[in-house]
């Protein structure tokens, strides 16, 4: 795997890209630590399901409910995708999910980053601000479990 990307970065850039890989590896540990990863029954969930073996975007509250517009569009298609691959509710859809949660969390907090930068608020406080909401274990339920199936990640 090729890592010239990585030479293009500054230092800066590179210090952020190792304290978002640490804060998905937490995140991801967190996730699938203890017990398999269990589905977090939600109404994008139902979708997603209903929506791989079937194709219908439909049942938010229960199979047969019927055709639904109060679930976003693109928002159950990754939950499709792992449920068609790995079937619905599996331990590895629960797990991809969870690693796609973690990546959509880091790209925020990347995003985040490169604002602060544009901003021109000194390093020292964009490391800082980097490293807390990376490593400290604030909110890993809601973006690694609630965040597989909810567009609360891709907002």
């Amino acid at each position: 795997m090729s890592t010239v990307w990585l030479k293009c970065l500054s230092y800066e850039a590179r210090v952020v890209v190792a304290l978002l890989a640490c804060g998905a590896g937490l995140r991801i540990i967190w996730a699938a630590e203890g017990q398999n990863p269990v589905p977090y029954f939600s109404e994008i969930y139902r979708v997603g399901a209903a929506l791989a073996p079937t194709g219908r975007f439909a049942d938010p509250f229960g199979v047969s409910t019927g055709a639904t517009a109060h679930v976003g569009m693109l928002t159950p298609l990754p939950s499709a995708a792992a449920y068609w691959l790995f079937g619905a509710g599996s331990p590895t859809a629960e797990l991809a999910l969870s690693i796609w949660a973690a990546g959509l969390v880091s790209l925020g907090l990347w995003l985040c980053w490169r604002l602060a930068h544009v901003l021109e608020i000194p390093p020292p406080a964009r490391l800082a601000a980097v490293a807390f909401v990376a490593l400290v274990p604030l909110q890993f339920k809601m973006e690694v479990r609630e965040g597989r199936n909810w567009e609360v990640n891709l907002a």
